[in-house]
């Protein structure tokens, strides 16, 4: 009998191991929070053994030796702690720490290898010793091993130690589940093109035998020849519309493959803020909303480091210890929520801590220390806000394990916009800090409407065109001056906001909408709302959008560039910025 190649089957074991760590970091938040005993400790810790023992007989099957020893340990070590009836902090750091050396042995190796890693035999010697019936109870801060961090020291080596917080390089991170009905889609459309790609054959035969005839025959009567030609035309004109309408379907169902839940992107978030709370002595408990917003998965990706910052960030400067927050008539425990929802092809994720929130006054001082800011300078709140996302500025005057010296925010920023996205943070003092994160749903291509622009300086008929995404047009109107003057508070949606001129609000002077803007865009991101005015609605097309060069990045207000049918580029505006910036000048309120 032939040998059976497993290895095939490892892609499909990574996967699977993943959605079974995602529940396993479920049930030991659980445990954490019911670790006294009773009903709900008793049903966490079966649903520990339950994903412990299927990632064990898994890894067995394909021949993942380390994880399948590691997890035979863990399995153990859970069978005794149920026996005990409760659970210490030292023995759920434990299993936090197990949990990290699975995905760490899983993700972190391109291959797996019989030979196991020294820090494993340190964790497995921890396990074994703390399994059996002479086991010792492991208490936070008992002794140097009840951390969920394994120190340094004479037999102990620093790569035993599995890191906090840090997002693992996914040796299978190009590959993604998808529905078995979306492929059959594309499969169909596939056979629709081909069958189009039949019928443009023939007329392709129908043309050179017309043109034969010509040969042959000499020059045909022109109505025998023009009936031949509108024949041919027609039937070429019916195919080409179906080799675009299935071109189109396959574009959109391949997109469809690329879209993963933004549960994906949340999921690790609830251990690395357990840990880091640990490591810094804070208490914290996650919340999430919006787990089904659908994002690709090129983008879901990329926003894993910058939610980390952004986490790392509200545990260490936001959050405060569980005394002070006693103190300040605070629960012990403070709240991290992170919010997801999806609004016309735009994702926004929110993520809000009840810390110390936001102190101008310090910021700005501090920014003045740094040199970033001038000691006589005029700054809005959100001018001062924006500090925060400056290189070079840092509350820290010290590095620490978790945070550094600056970057993290701006790091953020870097990343949104090579997103085309947009990232915006607000707070108060005592009452907690909020941050949202604006992207596309999609990276690869965009409904836009295409707009052409006159300048305040420009003669009637230079003009220059840019490009909206329609998801954030709610509504187009053609209304003259005399119109907006007449018009009541019953009138239109866009009276609720005074029309911009949106070539002047790229010059920088927002000024109203002049007398040959009469085209009106109502534009909303769910944030802000604001009536944009052109010159003329050109057309309504699907781009592929193309991030900027790393020398325009700095353009804000521009998000992106897309080739049009006369190798022109057109580019793409930052809606959600342009809002931002109009509702910043005061002349339109916010619609938070």
């Amino acid at each position: 009998m032939a040998k059976v190649d497993l290895s095939r089957f490892a892609g499909r074991f990574r996967q699977e191991t993943r959605d079974n760590l995602t529940d396993f970091d479920k049930a030991m938040l659980s445990l954490e929070r019911h670790s006294d005993g009773g009903e709900s400790f008793d049903e966490a810790m079966r649903e520990l053994m339950r994903l412990t023992h299927a990632i064990k007989g898994g890894a067995r099957m394909i021949g993942f030796t380390a994880v399948n020893r590691l997890t035979h340990s863990l399995e153990e070590f859970l069978i005794s702690l149920r026996k005990q009836g409760r659970a210490g902090p030292g023995e759920i750091d434990l299993i936090a720490e197990s949990r990290s050396a699975i995905d760490r042995l899983l993700f972190e190796r391109a291959e797996e290898s019989p030979d196991l890693p020294d820090w494993t035999l340190v964790l497995f010697e921890r396990l074994a010793g703390n399994s059996g019936p002479e086991r010792k109870t492991l208490t936070s801060g008992a002794d140097d091993t009840s951390t969920g961090i394994a120190p340094e020291g004479p037999g102990r080596p620093p790569e035993a130690a599995v890191p906090i917080a840090t997002s693992s390089r996914r040796v299978d991170e190009s590959t993604v589940r998808v529905d078995i009905d979306a492929l059959d889609d594309i499969l169909l459309y596939g056979r629709e093109l081909s069958e189009s790609l039949d019928g443009l054959r023939q007329s392709q035969s129908q043309i050179e035998r017309l043109s034969r005839r010509i040969e042959d025959e000499g020059v045909l009567q022109p109505d025998r020849l023009a009936h031949e030609l509108s024949r041919i035309a027609i039937g070429l004109r019916e195919r080409i519309a179906d080799v675009d309408r299935a071109m189109r379907q396959i574009d959109s169902g391949a997109v469809e493959l690329r879209m993963r839940p933004l549960s994906e992107l949340l999921e690790v978030i609830p251990l690395q803020a357990r840990e880091l709370a640990r490591a810094l002595g804070k208490e914290v408990e996650v919340e999430f909303t919006g787990e089904s917003v659908r994002l690709d998965g090129r983008i879901v990706e990329l926003l894993r480091e910058p939610l980390l910052h952004i986490v790392r960030n509200a545990l260490d400067h936001g959050i405060e210890p569980p005394d002070e927050r006693e103190k300040a008539g605070k629960p012990r425990r403070g709240q991290l929520t992170v919010g997801g929802f999806e609004i016309a092809g735009w994702a926004r994720l929110v993520i809000a801590d009840d810390g110390g929130g936001l102190n101008l006054d310090q910021i700005l001082k501090r920014a003045i220390e740094l040199g970033i800011a001038a000691r006589d300078a005029l700054l809005s709140p959100g001018d001062v806000r924006g500090l925060l996302f400056d290189e070079r500025f840092t509350s820290r005057r010290v590095a620490s394990d978790v945070s550094g010296r600056g970057v993290g925010l701006a790091a953020v920023r870097r990343r949104i916009k090579e997103l085309r996205g947009d990232v915006s943070i607000d707070g108060s003092p005592g009452l907690g800090t909020r941050i949202v994160l604006q992207v596309p749903t999609s990276l690869s291509s965009q409904r836009a409407l295409i707009v052409a622009l006159r300048g305040l300086g420009d003669a009637p008929d230079d003009l220059r065109y840019f490009g909206l995404p329609t998801a954030l047009v709610r509504e187009t109107t053609r209304h003259g001056i005399a119109a907006l003057e007449e018009a009541d508070s019953s009138g239109p949606s866009f009276m609720l906001h005074p029309p911009v001129s949106l070539a002047a609000l790229l010059e920088g002077t927002p000024l109203p909408a002049r007398a040959h803007e009469a085209y009106h865009l109502i534009c909303t991101d769910g944030l802000n709302s604001g009536t944009l005015a052109v010159h003329k609605i050109i057309a309504e097309t699907e781009m592929i959008v193309h991030p900027l060069p790393e020398i325009a990045r700095g353009a804000e207000l521009i998000a992106g560039a897309a080739a049009l049918g006369n190798d022109e580029m057109l580019l793409l505006l930052n809606v959600p910025k342009l809002l931002a910036a109009l509702t910043a000048t005061g002349q339109v309120p916010s619609a938070a």
